[in-house]
């Protein structure tokens, strides 16, 4: 007969299916051997047959208490699948003190307290985490949204600016931290370091990528956004829309938002017309209509409104199977 590390060996090379049988007969043979219950849970996890991963990491910390990983899969799967967020917690300070160095376990533990709204301690484990490893994405962000929650935003852009210093040449990383930056709610906004990192993360992802409308349009949309900007931030996201627009974008509704601003009404109208040809509902019927105003255009003004409300009525009625923006 095959010892256990040479059976063990052989199952993991099976099927999911097999394995879980083969695992089922290696624990008839070696039943005091942990190994094989750790293993058979990992995969009946992977089925997400939870109860039963639940069951076997049970049995295997029964063999053996002091084997790390398996109190720190039975804390994941209280914690991500079943709920139990405080036996998830005894399960991670189980691990922890087998294995302080193991940054998932801090991360993981983190994310549960935030979850149940311990911030400050679920920051500490982040802390941890990011010790262990600092240039792991998913912890930064993680601390990220703990530190904003409390209020503390310098504290979080650090996370963003960290994130940036690990992937300085990565596109998609830069696009989806501008985004963040940029549409994290309207408490960001009050921060002006937000909208700073905001600028400078689509001006590096314009560098990397300048053919992308998406990062010349979202740069316009923040510039436009920005409370206190003044004419000098509409002129500038204008420029960004009429490349973004170059490039192939619609966003005559954002161009549009700026031009009013900077009271180019005539330029304004002309821009809202081309939204509302695109898609109605993104139409700002408001800073159009008063542009009309503004022009001394009443009746004009009177005929937009129609025009917008009757655009509307027929873009949802023929398109009335799509969910509600």
């Amino acid at each position: 007969m095959d010892n256990i590390d040479v059976l063990l060996s052989k199952a993991s090379y099976m099927s999911s299916d097999k394995a879980i049988e083969y695992y089922n007969e290696i624990i008839d043979l070696y039943p005091d051997d942990f190994r094989a219950w750790y293993e058979k849970g990992c995969l009946l996890l992977n089925a997400n047959l939870d109860d039963d991963a639940i069951e076997c990491y049970n049995e295997a910390i029964k063999l053996n208490q002091n084997e790390y990983y398996i109190w720190y899969k039975k804390g994941y799967v209280l914690a991500n699948d079943k709920g139990g967020f405080f036996d998830a917690i005894e399960c991670f300070d189980e691990a922890i003190k087998l294995n302080p160095n193991d940054y998932e376990v801090w991360n993981e533990k983190g994310k549960v307290l935030e979850y149940i709204g311990l911030y400050e301690d679920a920051i500490e484990c982040f802390d941890k985490a990011v010790k262990l490893n600092p240039k792991n994405n998913e912890i930064l962000y993680n601390k990220r949204d703990a530190l904003e929650t409390v209020g503390l935003y310098e504290d979080a852009i650090e996370c963003y600016k960290e994130v940036i210093r690990s992937n300085p040449n990565n596109y998609e990383v830069l696009y989806e931290i501008g985004c963040d930056l940029s549409y994290g709610g309207y408490t960001k906004f009050q921060v002006i370091e937000y909208f700073d990192e905001a600028i400078k993360c689509w001006d590096k992802a314009i560098k990397l990528n300048p053919s992308d409308y998406r990062a010349w349009e979202n740069k316009g949309e923040i510039l436009c956004l920005f409370d206190n900007g003044g004419s000098e931030y509409y002129e500038k996201a204008i420029k960004c829309y009429d490349e973004a627009i170059r490039l192939g974008s619609t966003a005559y509704r954002g161009r549009a938002f700026a031009k009013f601003h900077l009271q180019d009404y005539a330029g304004a109208i002309e821009d809202y017309n081309k939204a509302l040809e695109i898609c109605p509902l993104f139409t700002d019927d408001n800073c159009c209509i008063t542009a009309y105003e503004k022009l001394g255009d009443y009746e004009g003004a009177k005929m937009m409104k129609e025009k917008i409300e009757i655009a509307i009525k027929e873009y949802i009625m023929v398109n009335k199977d799509l969910p509600p923006f």
